[in-house]
């Protein structure tokens, strides 16, 4: 397991320092294809990526996607590589391909996301979209589980798994490390329940910054990522932890 230890600090533009990953992406949905095929940063080609920014509604399910978002700031986490999503929420970037990317997303009011992950090739155009909170619901969220928000020196997971039977499964994480919660029927993260609900939400709060894989077991099969970085073993997704921010991570399973 890599470990990004230059993960936590934030740069100037608002981008976290890492090292390359290699791997493979998602195969679902947003860890899509990209395009472009210039020379990228350092000299290596690149691939076009629209990444569409929505504003979510935690009330509604899933996800819960409501309309575009405008003036959110979007970057290539590790590079120096930044732009503003337009009125209808979009922003085009020419991020490293043939790597593991993945992005952050920042507007005042909302909650820091990092999500979106995937392999991005040189011939085909991609998309990720990330959907932003407004920080009070997260404010809640974390008080519901006992971690301190703003997040300092540590960043939370958001997991939800979509399609499959997603009530009654459960999540391992590697390192081990944080505090383990599923979400409820009403959509609110719970540290005592042992199991997800038919919402398919959980995650981790309190991550100290860098690279961890969750493994998905119980009822839900063949889970494999939508937005993160494909696992070292099955049922398993990849991502990255920053500091202050909430990683967003989806899985379809069967």
């Amino acid at each position: 397991m890599r470990f990004f230890i230059g993960l936590a600090l934030a740069l100037a533009l608002g981008v976290m320092g890492c090292s390359d990953a290699s791997g493979t992406g998602g195969t679902h949905g947003d860890g899509g294809s990209g395009g472009g095929g210039s020379a990228g940063v350092g000299g290596g080609p690149t691939a076009s990526v629209t990444v569409f920014v929505g504003e979510s509604d935690p009330e509604l399910p899933g996800i819960g996607l409501v309309g575009p978002l405008p003036g959110v700031t979007v970057c290539e986490v590790g590079a120096d590589n930044c732009d503003t999503t337009d009125a209808g929420g979009s922003v085009l970037l020419d991020v490293s391909a043939n790597r593991e990317v993945t992005f952050t997303a920042d507007k005042s009011g909302y909650t820091p996301m990092l999500g979106g992950g995937g392999v991005f090739q040189s011939d085909v155009t991609g998309f990720v979209s990330i959907p932003l909170t407004i920080e009070a619901y997260f404010d809640d969220m974390h008080e519901r589980v006992m971690a301190p928000y703003p997040m300092e020196g540590t960043g939370s997971v958001r997991i939800h798994l979509v399609e499959g039977d997603v009530a009654g499964s459960t999540f391992s994480i590697t390192p081990s490390e944080g505090t383990l919660f599923y979400r409820d029927e009403d959509h609110n993260w719970d540290p005592d329940l042992a199991a997800t609900t038919p919402d398919g939400g959980g995650g981790y709060a309190e991550l100290p910054p860098g690279e961890y894989q969750v493994v998905v077991s119980g009822t839900a099969e063949n889970c494999s990522p939508v937005r993160g970085w494909v696992g070292t073993t099955g049922n398993a997704v990849r991502f990255l932890v920053a500091e202050g921010y909430v990683t967003d991570v989806r899985m379809a399973c069967d």
